[in-house]
């Protein structure tokens, strides 16, 4: 068993440092006169809205950061494209991306290219995933939405990069961006994060894990090549300047 477990997932503080001034009284109704005039066809295609825990793959000791996702299927059944942000706030910040693929498309990738992915596996079955329901809708371990896209997505294979990192307590951006994973098994995660995580989704990550386990195939065995985790994972600059 390892002994480099991540931290407590960092919560969203809707104060948090963010470099520049504050938005003005006028900046702010300009906004919105601005959202009533373009046109936001990609962002209105978004489809669904989840919720995960990514820990750093060159460093899982790091803590792990909260990610909520904002998928669409674009025009393939097989490839997600997802946005993810801090938070479930407006004044989340866009941290990364992530691209979700089917099995199918995953046996097609070479060695050296899939180690660059993830399986959803577990953070499925586990309830640590879930999905983000708009006030009123069930969001429970019953929900006639939740369980039918976590079907979809338990075979699936993500690859996602974070540019902010706000773990660090950045205020802007900064630094390459970072190779993130999934958890793959009970000793990857701490008491301690699913507590935060409970209570920051307002789920019950057990009663999920049990839920799921009478609608999931648990004997699925991801792939091998994904799931990678390492220093040789963490992207760096090479050259030298002139």
């Amino acid at each position: 068993m390892e002994t480099n477990q991540p931290t407590t997932a960092l919560a969203h503080d809707p104060s948090a440092q963010v470099a520049g001034d504050p938005m003005s009284l006028g900046d702010k109704a300009f906004d919105v006169v601005q959202q009533t005039a373009f046109s936001f066809r990609p962002i209105s295609n978004i489809k669904q809205a989840l919720c995960a825990l990514h820990p750093y793959a060159h460093d899982t000791a790091r803590p792990a950061v909260p990610a909520y996702h904002y998928c669409t299927h674009n025009t393939s059944a097989d490839l997600h494209q997802c946005i993810v942000f801090d938070s479930n706030e407006p004044t989340a910040r866009l941290i990364g991306v992530e691209y979700i693929i089917t099995e199918k498309l995953f046996r097609t990738l070479d060695d050296e290219e899939k180690k660059l992915w993830h399986s959803h596996k577990y953070e499925i079955e586990s309830g640590l995933l879930t999905m983000i329901a708009k006030p009123g809708i069930p969001s429970g371990v019953d929900s006639t939405l939740e369980m039918p896209a976590l079907k979809d997505l338990h075979t699936t294979y993500g690859k996602t990069w974070h540019l902010w990192q706000i773990d660090r307590g950045d205020i802007l951006p900064l630094g390459l961006p970072q190779l993130m994973k999934s958890f793959n098994r009970p000793e990857d995660v701490t008491a301690d994060v699913i507590k935060d995580h409970e209570r920051r989704t307002g789920t019950n990550v057990q009663a999920k894990a049990e839920f799921r386990a009478n609608y999931l195939d648990t004997s699925y065995q991801p792939l091998s090549g994904a799931d990678e985790k390492g220093p040789h994972l963490e992207l760096v600059l090479r050259g030298e300047r002139s």
